[in-house]
């Protein structure tokens, strides 16, 4: 589930952006807890942390980060920016999941409709909603 998750880099901006949703994960020094890899914080269902506000989580000695999944992370550009994310696959007809190309638009609110040569494509998924979210935050 891993991939399910923004990389701590992204996390980081995120947060500087103003993100302070709820998560069930984060990212942590903690411990044996490496920074690569998004920690569960609790099993116990509706268990969350939001942006700096729990003081649970403040310390000293170790840093946290919230790692949300990157359908929160579109659907928060969505809500709170006004920011729109669409996505389209490309490939042939017999193609392989390795051979398809994804390509993505940025939509907002007010702004320009983009162009056929706006968009950002690569072959990975996640690169690609990655890369697509960082340039929306480009953005706020």
């Amino acid at each position: 589930m891993k991939q399910l998750f923004v990389p701590i880099e992204l996390a980081r901006k995120l947060k500087e952006k103003g993100f302070d949703e709820r998560c069930f994960a984060m990212y942590t020094n903690r411990y044996k807890f490496g920074l690569e890899s998004p920690v569960a914080i609790s099993q116990h269902e509706g268990s969350s942390i939001k942006g700096d506000r729990n003081s649970d989580f403040k310390s000293t000695e170790f840093e946290y980060v919230t790692a949300p999944i990157y359908q929160q992370v579109t659907d928060w550009l969505r809500d709170k920016h006004k920011i729109y994310i669409e996505m389209l696959v490309e490939g042939l007809d017999d193609a392989t999941p390795n051979e398809l190309y994804y390509r993505t638009f940025i939509w907002q609110i007010g702004k320009p409709k983009p162009e056929v040569s706006d968009d950002i494509g690569c072959s990975d998924y996640y690169a690609i909603l990655q890369r697509t979210i960082e340039e929306a935050l480009e953005r706020i």
